[in-house]
């Protein structure tokens, strides 16, 4: 039951205590207020959010950093600008060679081959004005073609030296591709 009383509203608790009701004008800016506390409450909330998202991003971005320096580093540590995938294709390559060039098939047999320091494959790059050309050469093979070459081609069969070294060449090359002498690991 409401009351009027001192000009104002005033009503009954359930447990009999008189109360103040308050007027529309009080209820409506007791609500503004609440309205505007649960839009700031949300703004905070969206605001945390978004920073968590940016977080969460940033750490994306820090772990991409750190994998593409890894990744600078094992090419660094390789001691030449070879990608790990040339650097896998090389060493089939050479596996591949030494089994079927030299027939050793393990490194026992290859340790053999190469004596103390090892050295038995050269690598050579060379820069051209749009790139890099790697090559991966097995010294032994590549002396193996111009000695047999020096062998096949019979310098007095040539009127000039330059016709003996052409054939020379032509020779060498012919036995490299043979003996599988080098590989080029990469190209322009």
């Amino acid at each position: 039951m409401i009351s009027f009383q001192n000009g104002r509203y005033m009503t009954y608790t359930e447990d009999g205590k008189l109360m103040e009701v308050p007027s529309i004008d009080e209820i409506c800016d007791a609500i503004k207020i609440r309205v505007r506390q649960a839009e700031e409450r949300e703004e905070s909330a969206v605001k945390a959010m978004e920073e968590l998202r940016e977080e969460k991003w940033k750490d994306n971005q820090l772990q991409q950093m750190k994998n593409e320096l890894e990744m600078l580093r094992k090419d660094y540590y390789r001691g030449f600008p070879i990608s790990e995938q040339g650097q896998n294709n090389i060493n089939n390559w050479q596996d591949n060679h030494w089994i079927t060039q030299h027939n050793a098939p393990n490194l026992e047999t290859r340790l053999n081959l190469m004596g103390a320091i090892g050295g038995s494959f050269k690598y050579e790059f060379i820069p051209t004005s749009i790139g890099i050309i790697g090559r991966c050469i097995c010294s032994s093979c590549k002396n193996k073609a111009r000695k047999n070459a020096e062998e096949i081609v019979n310098k007095n069969d040539f009127s000039s030296t330059r016709d003996y070294e052409k054939a020379l060449k032509t020779k060498i090359q012919h036995l490299e591709k043979k003996y599988d002498a080098e590989y080029t690991f990469q190209d322009i």
